[in-house]
This record gives structure tokens, sequence and C-alpha cells, in this order.
């Protein structure tokens, strides 16, 4: 009877010692899994961004020459694209919460949960 005792006591060990060990393999998969899809949205986002500034460069150098041809004077019209990028500066600024913070805060809670 005593023995008997000690080998259910040894194989119940054994199957919480596997059990455990499979739950931690299981997170450890979890983690790997998730860390993966946050690395592949940041480098697509960086790929867009980059993307994004090329085109925004792009249509700056078309506007200002759309200006220039508007008032003949290159000077002037980069005055007038250099105030046009500062407001939007400003604007940004100005409302980061709303624009930047608020929906990068909801989409980390969202994607945490």
């Amino acid at each position: 009877m005593n023995n008997k005792l000690i080998t259910d006591v040894g194989e119940n060990y054994e199957y919480i010692k596997t059990i455990v060990q499979n739950s931690i393999e299981l997170k450890k998969i979890e983690f790997a899994e998730k860390s993966s899809v946050v690395i592949s949205n940041i480098v697509l986002a960086l790929i867009l961004s980059v993307m994004g500034i090329f085109a925004i460069c792009f249509l700056l150098v078309l506007s200002t020459l759309g200006i220039v041809a508007l008032t003949g004077s290159v000077p002037i019209s980069l005055m007038i694209m250099i105030v046009a990028i500062g407001l939007v500066a400003i604007i940004t600024y100005l409302l980061r919460h709303k624009l930047i913070v608020e929906p990068v805060t909801k989409m980390i809670v969202s994607s945490a949960a």
C-alpha cells in the first residue's frame, strides 16, 4: 500500500511537471507570435513612412513649382511654402493629442486586450 502511494505521488508529480512545462512552452510560443506581429507592423510602418515622406517631398516640389509659375518669383514661392509647412507643423503640434496620442493609446490598449 505504501509503495503504491509513493508510485502514485511520483506519477502525479511527473504529470504536473509535464503540464507546467507544456504551459510554459505555450506561453513562449504565444509571446513569439505576438512579438512577430508587432515587429512586422513596425517594419511595415517604417516602409510606409519612408514612402510617404518621398511622396510628400515630391508634392512639395511640385507645389513650389506651381507657385513659381503663378508668381514668377522663386523666393516668394519658397516663402509661401515655408509658411504653409510651418502652419501645418503648428496645427499638428496643437492637435497632437487628438491626432497622435489618443489613436496610438487606443491601438495599444486594443492590441493588449
